[in-house]
C-alpha cells in the first residue's frame, strides 16, 4: 500500500540556467516554468528529478526576504528568526497529507521550540477558513493565511503540497521535500527523519 501522497494543482519544477541564481531568481524561473507547463502531465519520476534539481539550485542559499503576519498577529521576517533552525511548511486545508502532518509538527514544536527551533507554516487558505479549521485541528506554531503569492513568487513552491523546507541557523536551505505520508507508519518515518535533521542543525555551531 502506498503511504506517500502529493497534493498539487500542477507539477513543474525548474532548473535555473545560472549556477549563481539567488533564491528569488530560482523562484521566478520556477513560476515561469510552471506557467509554461500548466497543461502538461509530469510523471512521478520526472517530478522527483525536477525536485532534486530545484533543491540543488537552492542549496546553500539564504532564505528570501519576506514579511508576513501570523494568525495571532505577529509580524515575522528573516531578521526575527535569525540564528534559529527553521522549518518552513507550505500547505492547504483540502490537501490530505498536509493535514496529516499537523500533529507531527505540533509535537516537533513542543519538543524543540525552547532549543532554537521555529516552524513557519504558510497556507493558501483564507484566515477565516483556517480559523474554522483549527477549531478541530489545533496548530501550536506560526501559521500564515492567504499566502499564495508569497508561496509561489517568493519561495518558488509550485511543484506540489505539502512542501517542507528546513533552514539552518544561517538561514541556508539544508532540506527540501514535497509530498507527504497519509498513514501512521509513514508519518512516524517522516517524523524520525525530521527529528534527526533538526537535531543535527541545532547541534551545529
Amino acid at each position: 500500500m502506498k503511504y506517500f501522497l502529493l497534493c498539487a494543482f500542477c507539477f513543474a519544477i525548474v532548473v535555473p540556467s545560472r549556477a549563481q541564481s539567488s533564491w528569488i531568481e530560482c523562484a521566478q524561473e520556477a513560476a515561469k516554468e510552471f506557467t509554461a507547463n500548466a497543461n502538461k502531465k509530469v510523471d512521478y519520476n520526472e517530478m522527483i528529478r525536477r525536485e532534486q534539481s530545484l533543491k540543488t539550485c537552492l542549496s546553500g542559499k539564504p532564505m528570501p526576504d519576506f514579511s508576513a503576519t501570523s494568525l495571532d498577529g505577529k509580524i515575522i521576517s528573516p531578521e526575527d528568526i535569525k540564528g534559529k533552525v527553521v522549518l518552513v511548511n507550505f500547505w492547504f486545508i483540502a490537501c490530505a497529507p498536509c493535514v496529516k502532518e499537523i500533529p507531527m509538527f505540533n509535537e516537533l514544536n513542543d519538543e524543540y521550540k525552547d532549543c532554537g527551533f521555529v516552524i513557519l507554516s504558510f497556507s493558501r487558505d483564507s484566515k477565516f477558513a483556517i480559523d474554522e479549521f483549527i477549531k478541530s485541528t489545533p496548530m501550536n506554531f506560526n501559521v500564515f493565511a492567504s499566502s499564495s503569492k508569497l508561496i509561489e513568487n517568493t519561495f518558488g513552491v509550485v511543484n506540489g503540497y505539502p512542501t517542507n523546507i528546513l533552514l539552518n541557523k544561517k538561514g541556508f536551505l539544508v532540506e527540501y521535500s514535497t509530498g507527504g505520508a497519509v498513514d501512521d507508519i509513514g508519518i512516524a518515518r517522516t517524523k524520525e527523519k525530521m527529528r534527526q535533521l533538526i537535531e543535527d542543525q541545532l547541534a551545529d555551531k
